[in-house]
């Protein structure tokens, strides 16, 4: 309830945002614009704190070894709250600099051509950001048929994988927080299995 309600802040944050952008050719005061950018301000200035967090933690006595579990609390909370609400900022400000051409929403990772490759199989690993239903498709147009989900508040596409002949592994991680080693060994794993395979991955 709290990880919903934690979503829900966000999406009225990017709501509120995207509107005040669209209102202003439409003869809305650019006053009243400028107010509905508050709230992704905030959530941005959230993103500040929990890398403040993250610092802190690491740069403290005992150190810090990245994982959720070993955090204190309430840093632990704060850091799991936040990551929930940031989700949907996150993605509007990766679109907009994937629209300005400032970085790309995803990219391919170049891999070492061997002697044995099958011209006709794709051999491709894409890394990128939480995707969207159209990302889905254009990554699958491209010869994704395997993506590692490591986004705890996001569950995929079930019914669009299964349209689209993706497997799925999910490997739920805390943004700011490091990935298990267990859930490393996982991701590897199966990379290694479906690139083998001659199957593109999206991570």
């Amino acid at each position: 309830l709290i990880a919903r309600a934690a979503m829900a802040l966000g999406v009225i944050c990017s709501a509120s945002s995207a509107a005040g952008v669209i209102l202003m050719p439409f003869g809305v005061p650019v006053r009243s614009c400028l107010m509905m950018q508050i709230p992704v301000i905030l959530s941005g200035i959230s993103m500040f704190v929990c890398l403040k967090i993250q610092i802190n933690a690491i740069q403290s006595s005992g150190g810090w070894d990245g994982l959720f579990q070993s955090l204190p609390q309430p840093q632990k909370s704060i850091i799991w709250f936040m990551s929930y609400m940031q989700t949907f900022p996150t993605v509007g400000i990766w679109l907009t600099c994937d629209m300005l051409g400032i970085r790309n929403y995803f990219d391919e990772v170049p891999l070492p051509v061997s002697s044995g490759d099958d011209a006709s199989t794709t051999r491709a690993i894409f890394i990128g950001g939480l995707p969207l239903p159209w990302h889905v498709r254009c990554l699958h147009l491209q010869g994704v048929t395997a993506i590692v989900n490591l986004c705890e508040e996001f569950q995929g596409y079930p019914k669009l994988y299964s349209q689209l002949g993706i497997e799925q592994l999910c490997l739920p991680t805390t943004d700011y927080c490091t990935v298990s080693e267990e859930h490393v060994a996982r991701g590897v794993a199966f990379i290694d299995e479906q690139i083998r395979a001659g199957r593109g991955v999206y991570v």
